[in-house]
């Protein structure tokens, strides 16, 4: 009998221990959990994360260790959020806080369409969450859209009146209104607002802008005197009252300046803010006068090298300028720069050759780093304040074709390209801009009308014109590039009949593109007679390369179908006349 215990208690531990070993794990895991939840709480983001980690070390499913390093990240300000959310969103795809927490993120990222995708995937019934308000608001004010963002950001607050943020974005928003009414019920909310000890200061910041922008002196002047004494108030806060004051021409702004250069000598941040304020300002001369009283040693290390340098070069202090760049000293990271200032102070003196080299050497050290598009663009930015065009150029070219290009970048290069009428860069430009902005229909649709005219399949623009054109029928940009799809897949009735919708204004448009494409359709449809108003219309607007070839073309086989026509006539009259008996 004892033998016959024995061995069940061998059996039933043999068959337990699984289970058990399970349990442990589980409590184990909530254990560490618990501990990461209360760093968390703390505020000690670094700690719940590790605690985190260490739980997926032994299960990458747990789910709410995912959640707690995607929020810890978010908290801290953290890169890698974004990439958290998307995990989990493969672990739990009906999550609708972190389904909203991701759609944040990738608009926060630049991911527009991961965003838009996201809100799309939830129900219907998410509408009733103040954070789905909050991402399609911003969604929104991406794609220009400020009615809808204002709608979104009202309802958010009302679904969440606790949260001061959303009231101030729907003040912000309201106070650009064009209508007075609106506009006084964004102040007077902003104005509360200012009481905030959580948006307080921004609040006051806008009371500010909007003050002087409706031209406001004493109301202006009352504002910033609050502004630069709330708590959370910075050294830019201070140039904004140095601004007003000099703006005003008030007496006190020389003694204000003055104590700025003191306040500002302790932090070299506000140091190198102080000197970028006063060159943008037209006070490099008097920053210049300034600069020679401070020990040199301040002036050596980044940021105030920086600033100091542009100081130098905004008053055409040459030599000064070359004197602080010749030598490496302690500017760091921002060695670069140095050589291109260096490459500018030596082309100033006479020194052309040397400058070049020294020009060629700044792209290269900011070429070979992580962050290299936007070490070039302060070259592109340093290039285009010295009108050094062909340089600056090269460098907005390098950024672009990058894959991490600024916007401002490829704006430029778009308007290099159009003066150019050089139709190869700007459609190479306006894919670019489709890419950094698929939310904006004007950028899908300039991507799709120059692929349709140099007749690449690249982004299927057919398909893509037609995707346009049913989403947007009223624009008649959009509707243009659709016409022209119609008229390459030889649909000629339909394309005339899209553009002889457009109003008639619109279709007489000098400037525009509407009266030349009008024309060419109609020539192609043997109405020559009618297309010859719209051709002297489009007479007045310069023509790219491409648009005169399908002109001249299509003039070509339409004069090719009348003789033709003619020909077949003669053949049939005189096979008439033989058999006509005599």
């Amino acid at each position: 009998m004892f033998w016959l215990l024995l061995l069940g208690v061998v059996v039933g531990g043999i068959f337990a221990a699984p289970g058990a070993k399970r349990a442990f794990s589980r409590w184990s895991q909530e254990r560490q959990l618990n501990r990461a939840r209360q760093s968390f709480d703390k505020g000690d983001f670094e700690r719940a994360m590790l605690d985190a980690r260490a739980i997926l070390e032994s299960n990458a499913g747990n789910t709410e260790a995912n959640r707690l390093i995607a929020r810890a990240l978010e908290a801290s300000g953290g890169p890698g959020a974004l990439g958290w959310r998307m995990r989990l969103q493969t672990l739990l795809p009906d999550d609708v806080e972190n389904s909203l927490s991701l759609a944040k993120n990738a608009v926060k990222a630049g991911e527009i369409a991961l965003a838009a995708q996201t809100l799309e995937n939830l129900k219907s019934d998410e509408s009733a969450n103040a954070l789905f308000h909050e991402v399609s608001a911003r969604l929104a004010m991406i794609r220009g859209d400020a009615k809808s963002a204002e709608t979104h950001w009202r309802e958010a607050s009302r679904l969440a009146p606790q949260v001061e943020g959303y009231q101030m974005e729907l003040a912000a928003l309201r106070i650009e209104s064009k209508d007075a009414e609106v506009r006084t019920a964004a102040t007077a909310a902003l104005r509360e607002l200012a009481n905030s000890p959580g948006e307080g200061i921004r609040a006051l910041r806008m009371l500010v802008a909007h003050a002087r922008k409706y031209q406001h002196p004493a109301r202006v002047r009352e504002l910033v005197d609050e502004l630069v004494a709330a708590p959370g108030v910075t050294f830019a806060d201070h140039l904004t009252r140095l601004a007003v004051l000099r703006g005003y021409d008030t007496p006190d702004s020389s003694s204000y300046l003055d104590e700025l250069r003191a306040m500002a000598l302790p932090s070299p941040e506000d140091f190198y803010g102080l000197l970028a304020w006063m060159n943008r300002n037209d006070l490099a001369t008097l920053a210049a006068e300034w600069l020679a009283t401070v020990p040199g040693d301040m002036l050596s290390r980044p940021p105030v090298c920086v600033g100091a340098a542009q100081t130098f070069a905004k008053a055409a202090q040459w030599e000064k300028l070359r004197e602080m760049t010749e030598h490496g000293g302690l500017w760091g990271d921002m060695d670069f720069l140095r050589r291109a200032f260096l490459a500018r102070a030596l082309e100033r003196l006479g020194e052309p050759e040397p400058g070049a080299s020294e020009w060629k050497q700044a792209v290269s050290a900011a070429q070979g780093r992580v962050d290299a598009p936007e070490r070039m663009a302060r070259l592109a930015l340093a290039a285009g304040t010295w009108r050094w065009e062909q340089r600056q150029e090269e460098l907005l070219w390098r950024i672009a074709r990058s894959g991490r290009s600024p916007r401002w970048v490829l704006d430029s290069l778009w308007r290099i390209a159009t003066s150019r009428m050089h139709t190869a860069q700007m459609h190479e430009v306006a894919s670019y801009i489709a890419k950094a902005a698929p939310g904006e229909v004007t950028a899908r649709n300039n991507y799709t009308f120059l692929s349709l005219l140099v007749r690449t399949q690249e982004g299927n623009p057919l398909q893509e014109s037609e995707v346009l054109y049913r989403a947007n029928p009223e624009n008649p940009e959009v509707a243009l590039s659709h016409a022209i799809s119609l008229y390459q897949q030889g649909k000629m009735e339909q394309a005339i009949g899209t553009t002889s919708a457009f109003k008639p204004a619109d279709l007489r448009k000098p400037e525009a593109s509407f009266p030349f494409y009008h024309a060419v359709f109609l020539i192609a449809s043997d109405r020559g007679a009618e297309a010859e108003e719209f051709l002297k219309i489009a007479g007045k607007r310069a023509l790219l390369p491409e648009e005169t070839a399908i002109l001249e073309r299509e003039k070509e086989f339409a004069q090719k179908r009348a003789e033709l026509a003619r020909e077949q006539a003669l053949k049939e009259n005189k096979g008439a006349a033989a058999e006509t008996p005599r």
